[in-house]
């Protein structure tokens, strides 16, 4: 008889216990409800708001870039393959041309460098600019022209005097030969000086005995030709 009263008086403590539990729960959710929807409606519309307002300064930007800007630091090459690089508006697109070829288009980082790789050149003069276009549309003035010449053939040397295994009895000896207009000559590494033809005469100490002169003609592109020979000074 105890042992049942006993039981019962936990039995609705325990309906108590879990209706309490219940209407707790309920209202932590009512609660949460109450506050996390206004939060989230403001962080919505303050999202949608920023959305909104960079669309407003996209469209607003009618400020072209400036021109693009190309880099090269040399005008001339022996190398069929060439990598383009540049400087532009950051985020912006540039478009390559080539002789009037369009050469397709990169965007540019974030510090607005860009980069054109593998452009294969023409044999002889390349000329290159390029255009950028923002991310609003604004188109810029075309870039400066840039220049780079293709040669891939060492350039020609004519020596006209002396000619190999020829013995003179002064020590001063005059070279005299041609080669092509913005060439640079030596002779065992002492520079000879060409006129605005190519032309050159010039005297060359011997030393008694044999002598020998290579010649070496090098161009802009870095091709070069060398030629050996050897002449005799006997006293």
């Amino acid at each position: 008889m105890y042992s049942s009263r006993l039981s019962r008086r936990e039995e609705k403590q325990n309906i108590r216990k879990a209706i309490l539990l219940i209407a707790g729960t309920i209202l932590i959710l009512i609660l949460a409800g109450f506050f996390a929807i206004p939060i989230l409606t403001r962080t919505a519309i303050f999202i949608s708001s920023l959305n909104s307002k960079n669309t407003i300064g996209d469209k607003l930007d009618t400020i072209p870039p400036g021109a693009p800007q190309i880099i090269f630091s040399y005008d001339a090459t022996n190398s069929a393959t060439q990598v383009l690089s540049g400087r532009s508006e950051a985020g912006s697109t540039v478009y390559l041309t080539q002789n009037t070829i369009d050469r397709g288009n990169v965007v540019t980082d974030v510090d607005g460098n860009f980069q054109f790789t593998q452009i294969s050149l023409s044999l002889g003069n390349n000329l290159f600019n390029a255009v950028a276009i923002d991310q609003a549309g604004n188109k810029s003035l075309t870039s400066s022209e840039v220049h780079l010449v293709y040669m891939n053939q060492p350039p020609k040397l004519d020596l006209q005097f002396p000619t190999d295994q020829q013995t003179f009895d002064k020590n001063a000896l005059q070279l005299k030969g041609s080669t092509e207009n913005a060439t640079r000559v030596t002779v065992n590494d002492r520079n000879i000086i060409l006129n605005s033809d190519g032309q050159f005469d010039t005297n060359f100490p011997l030393n008694p005995g044999d002598n020998v002169l290579i010649f070496i003609v090098y161009d802009s592109a870095g091709n070069q030709t060398r030629k050996e020979l050897t002449v005799t000074f006997q006293q």
